[in-house]
């Protein structure tokens, strides 16, 4: 029911007003007719009272069919909003998820349609998307997908997204080795991948990929015996003489570290600098422990005859 307002009394204020004048005008009327017909108190009372009615109901219906109208006017205009406004919010929903560039959202039957395997999922408003997430992790369309070396996907937006030309297998590998690149260009402990917050941060990237620091160790031993291979055949196909420079300094533990540059010239006459060894020297840190250090390193690498003394 509509609050009375005072706008609504105004109005029936010229209502009534209304009313007053047209008796007014009647009694003038009548008045008038008796005058002129000489007719009785009684006819007069007679004619008085049908033309009151007659202007009474009148009025009374012109008064009902306004209001009816004006009523109807805002409920109908009310009714409309609402529905604008539950249609815009059922129809523009946000799709913040990462799991939507897999889906398209079915507005009528309130369903996320699969763009891979086309398969349709309740999605009302207000659930969520883990059952998304958990559908498009055992796709098997999406996991041949991947796998497809020339693999294309059309979005939920019509745009086409190229997959990654690896495998789940490949893609565990080349992680590895880029988070054993990571321990050694960021100089951490082999311990840092088994921290929460990096498995944390794989298991939202790669869930399936596991890493133990023994493996990272491992891996960047294994990759620096082949390195050490590639740099000991440039060394023994060096044309000219090979140059050391050490440093040696003592670590707060009163530990001895010697480190061993080999400098020479290439064929274009390009100075190239080595790091060859940081090892640790043997207590007491005398000349002779140091020398033995230097030649031992110097005959791993296979150039004692191209190193100048």
């Amino acid at each position: 029911m509509e609050d009375f307002t005072d706008n609504d009394a105004h109005n029936y204020d010229n209502y009534d007003d209304d009313i007053v004048m047209g008796v007014n005008s009647v009694t003038s009327l009548t008045t008038c007719y008796k005058s002129i017909n000489g007719a009785t108190s009684e006819t007069v009372n007679e004619v008085t009272s049908e033309i009151t009615n007659e202007i009474i109901s009148e009025i009374t219906s012109e008064i009902t069919n306004e209001i009816t109208s004006e009523t109807t006017s805002d409920i109908t205009s009310e009714i409309t909003s609402e529905a604008t406004s539950e249609t815009t919010s059922e129809t523009t929903p946000r799709f913040t998820s990462p799991v939507w560039e897999h889906f398209s959202l079915l507005k009528k039957e309130r369903k996320a349609k699969c763009d891979h395997c086309k398969g349709l999922l309740s999605h009302k408003k207000g659930t969520g998307t883990s059952h998304l997430r958990r559908h498009i992790n055992s796709c098997q369309k999406y996991k041949r997908l991947l796998s497809n070396p020339n693999g294309f996907n059309s979005g939920s937006n019509g745009q086409t997204k190229l997959r990654f030309n690896v495998n789940r297998t490949s893609t565990k590998e080349i992680v590895r080795k880029d988070v054993a690149d990571m321990v050694v260009l960021d100089e951490l402990s082999f311990q840092f991948v088994e921290g929460w917050g990096f498995r944390k941060l794989i298991r939202g990237l790669l869930p399936d990929f596991i890493v133990s620091a023994d493996s990272i160790k491992r891996d960047i031993m294994n990759t620096y015996n082949k390195r050490k291979s590639l740099i000991k055949n440039i060394l023994q196909n060096v044309e000219g003489k090979i140059y050391l420079t050490c440093d040696c300094w003592t670590s707060l533990q009163q530990l001895g570290y010697l480190a061993i540059t080999a400098h020479f010239f290439d064929k274009e006459w390009n100075l190239i600098s080595i790091i060859l060894s940081f090892v640790l020297i043997p207590y007491p840190h005398t000349g002779i422990n140091i020398a033995n250090c230097i030649k031992a390193e110097v005959d791993g690498w296979s150039i004692t005859t191209k190193v100048i003394r």
